[in-house]
């Protein structure tokens, strides 16, 4: 094929400047004839050739797209003919089959004495690339914003001048131009154009920094009102068309939220108007936050409001013997909708104290939108207190059976033995009396006894009156005084005058007297002291017994006033229970505490007197 005709004159011959060409970064190719005469390491680099010598001889156009071949067989493509150094942008085909776009400039020249072409080549592909990119992303953007499911506007001085098709949907419009070009305030509501004035004020002094979202009125063309959710930004301006910047404005439509929150809201009211006078103690948590709870849940635990326990966690008041099996409960009551069996917890109360409860829980849907978990609690206090006293009732039975058999089958013969003991002393040696003053002390033990056993299985005549209780007390001490000072035992009583009087049995309360202070002294048989107090509390009277004996462990403690329990080698653990029985009689209580090495504090409780 003959050589591209030339319209000037060679310029210079390629062989004084090969050296030249090949430093050359850009890509270098010479053909003659149609056909590679010399490329430089660039030009076999753009085309995917190993080597320069792998051009060599090739056609020029292999590396031509079919579609810019000339179809007349003796032309050339226009891209092969020189165009005297003007650029020219040009497609090209690699050896691997990928295409390049390149700008290209092509010089007429020598090379080997012949006329050829010398053409100079710049990759354009990334470049192209980049900005087709860069259109497609500005077109994939305004489709973004076009087809958003959020209404977008741009307005600037208070003009619309762009809206979205859901902007155009929300106002009902037929099409975005019955809403540019009008003023924002004609869709705003009258009573919120103050606050869309200081908004957008707002907007203007944070410019590029986006307002949170607010709930503004808004109007529809075709004059229905309706809440939207409005949010804006400043967006630098480069149209010279007006002096002010361009704000976007997102809006979405909350008529229908606000409208299912309310009802959501008078909802959740009503439910906590019905729990707030429900007599059973109510607690709604999240998660195990408590976001809920009743007035009977804040007495439970001993609250001075609800506030103290709103906010909290449910594992705050559960005792920690309880928290893996109330994790695992409320994990699975989310799981159901039907409601747990009540199960028994320990709850530490807001003083401290722990109490016994049944707890219920189940699961609550659309509690202020969320689902929650609903617990019912139930006080054990006093059914555990009953509990108790049925079963102190059930021993206090049996051992009244026990005593009519006892008083039956005991005391006549005890009686039998202590006179024929007494008629022995006269007529033995007195030598020998000291046994028979051991067997006669023994059988006046055993009729102290039998007594307890009786004072238990029958009723006793009770005469209640107003007294003085300090009077009791006193003519107690008096009785025991003698033995305090044998075990040199001291007795200290604080004892404040004009105390209100209790209405009481003198002779049984100058028992239980007896038998606690006589229990005090048995605890102390090296010596100490005895410490008592007595104060009136609130519409009761404290009288209160310390020694400053050994103490006993907390799981003793509980057991004081149980039938037949008692820490001393010789006793029948009767007495205490005999205490226990006279003050609740009295309406009062009696209570016990105390610690190894700390001594027992004995603490009786009686109401005070109504009437004089």
């Amino acid at each position: 094929m003959p050589n591209p005709p030339f319209t000037t004159t060679p310029l210079f011959s390629i062989e004084q400047h090969k050296f030249l060409l090949e430093q050359l970064p850009d890509p270098v190719a010479v053909y003659t004839g149609l056909r590679i005469v010399y490329a430089n390491p660039a030009a076999a680099a753009i085309v995917g050739a190993r080597s320069p010598e792998q051009l060599i001889g090739r056609a020029v156009l292999d590396f031509v797209p079919p579609e810019h071949r000339a179809p007349e067989a003796p032309g050339i493509p226009s891209q092969l003919k020189p165009n005297a150094g003007e650029p020219a942008i040009e497609h090209w085909l690699r050896l691997d089959g990928y295409r390049v776009t390149v700008q290209t400039k092509s010089f007429p020249i020598l090379y080997a004495g012949e006329p050829s072409v010398l053409m100079i080549c710049k990759d354009m592909t990334a470049e192209i690339g980049y900005e087709q990119s860069l259109r497609r992303n500005e077109q994939l953007l305004l489709n973004v914003v076009q087809y958003s499911p959020e209404a977008i506007v741009l307005h600037a001085d208070d003009i619309v001048y762009y809206a979205n098709d859901a902007t155009v949907r929300m106002f009902r419009a037929f099409s975005a131009s019955e809403l540019i070009g009008r003023n924002i305030y004609d869709f705003i509501h009258k009573d919120f154009h103050e606050a869309g004035k200081r908004r957008l004020s707002e907007a203007k002094e944070r410019a590029g920094t986006r307002l949170g979202f607010t709930v503004h009125k808004f109007t529809r063309l075709d004059g229905e009102t309706f809440d939207a959710e409005v949010s804006s930004v400043v967006i630098e301006n480069a149209d010279d068309r007006f002096a002010g910047r361009y704000i976007q404005t997102v809006l979405r439509d909350v008529t229908e939220r606000i409208a299912r929150e309310k009802e959501l809201l008078d909802h959740s009211q009503r439910f906590e108007r019905l729990l707030k006078f429900l007599p059973e103690p109510i607690v709604i948590t999240d998660h195990g936050a408590i976001i809920y709870c009743n007035k009977s849940t804040a007495k439970l635990v001993r609250a001075s409001s609800k506030d103290e326990i709103i906010g909290k966690s449910i594992f705050d008041f559960i005792h920690s013997d309880h928290h893996q099996d109330s994790v695992r409960v409320v994990r699975d009551v989310m799981r159901t909708y039907d409601a747990t069996p009540f199960q028994e917890r320990k709850i530490i109360c807001c003083d401290g104290s722990v109490i016994s409860v049944e707890i219920s829980s189940i699961r609550i849907d659309h509690y202020n939108g969320k689902s929650v978990t609903l617990s019912v609690m139930r006080d054990l206090t006093e059914r555990k207190e009953a509990e108790e006293l049925l079963i102190r009732s059930e021993k206090l039975s049996v051992i009244g059976q026990l005593a009519a058999g006892v008083a039956h089958e005991i005391r006549n013969p005890l009686t039998s033995l202590r006179g024929f003991t007494q008629l022995l002393r006269r007529e033995l040696d007195p030598a020998r009396f000291y046994y028979i003053e051991t067997m006669l002390s023994e059988l006046d033990r055993m009729t102290y006894i039998v007594n307890d056993f009786m004072s238990l299985s029958k009723p006793q005549l009770v005469a209640y009156r107003n007294h003085e209780l300090a009077d009791t007390l006193r003519a107690v001490l008096l009785v025991i005084e003698s033995e305090a000072l044998l075990h040199n035992i001291a007795v200290h009583w604080d004892h404040r005058g004009g105390l209100p009087p209790v209405r009481c049995d003198e002779h049984r309360m100058k028992q239980v007297f007896l038998n606690v202070l006589k229990n005090a002294i048995d605890a102390m048989p090296d010596g100490g002291a005895i410490h008592l107090k007595m104060e009136a509390v609130g519409d009761e009277l404290l009288v209160r017994i310390r020694d400053e004996g050994p103490g006993m462990p907390k799981e003793l403690i509980e057991r004081i006033g149980d039938p037949f329990f008692t820490t001393k080698s010789d006793g029948t653990g009767l007495g205490l229970m005999i205490c226990h029985r006279i003050v609740e009689a009295h309406n009062g209580s009696i209570r016990f505490s105390s610690a190894p090495g700390a001594g027992t504090t004995v603490d009786i409780l009686l109401p005070i007197a109504t009437e004089t």
